[in-house]
């Protein structure tokens, strides 16, 4: 309550002002304490929704940042749960498939010992998936290197043959062929192997089958 003369802040209750001198009416007391109840309750409404607005946006954890917090924590989930399991030796599965791979272009005996090692040793089911299929894989590539060797053996027959009637062809099965197809046996055997890395790679679904059924 203020008075209304010269507008100094008045004590409630206050019969004249203390600055001026000036007397108080009855009405002017009534309408001022009123006027100083509402700015009260005004004043604590503001207070309190002012507290609600500092409690929703400045606490421990403030709503409009709990999106990215989630977003963060599922990164983090991802990232465990795509952790491979380990093998026997000690390294990931993915790397021992990727070995057993890489074998086929170095060693027939090699990749025949490391398929064995997985189908009795070793108990992931991708794992021993990768051995078989590495395993039919090569006896593919084999036996179209077989097939094309008995060409060109039939073809040196039939060189023979005409020899004799001093006829002299040269047949024999194109080594562009031969070359294209060692590249690609390469490249195959080297694209699954990184693939693996990832135990991701070669499906062949009977194999799969085979060996969730049985396995």
């Amino acid at each position: 309550m203020f008075c209304p003369n010269c507008g100094n802040q008045l004590p409630e209750g206050s019969l004249s002002c203390p600055a001026c001198g000036a007397q108080l009416s009855q009405e002017y007391r009534t309408e001022g304490a009123g006027t100083n109840q509402q700015t009260g309750f005004q004043n604590s409404e503001t207070d309190s929704q002012q507290n609600s607005w500092e409690q929703t946006h400045s606490g421990p954890n403030p709503s409009w940042n709990q999106g990215a917090q989630e977003q963060q924590n599922w990164r983090q989930a991802q990232q465990t749960s795509f952790q491979q399991p380990r093998t026997r030796l000690g390294i990931t599965v993915g790397m021992l498939g990727a070995v057993i791979y890489f074998s086929a272009l170095i060693s027939p005996v090699v990749l025949g010992l490391l398929a064995i090692y997985v189908l009795f040793l070793e108990e992931n089911r991708w794992l021993k998936a990768t051995a078989i299929k590495s395993v039919v894989c090569y006896l593919g590539f084999f036996v179209v290197f077989q097939i094309i060797s008995g060409i060109d053996y039939f073809l040196s027959i039939i060189n023979r043959m005409m020899a004799v009637i001093h006829w002299y062809p040269n047949l024999a099965f194109p080594g562009s062929i031969t070359d294209a197809l060692s590249i690609c046996r390469i490249v195959f055997f080297l694209v699954v192997a990184f693939s693996a890395l990832k135990m991701r790679g070669l499906r062949i679904d009977r194999i799969d089958e085979f060996v969730e059924t049985h396995m």
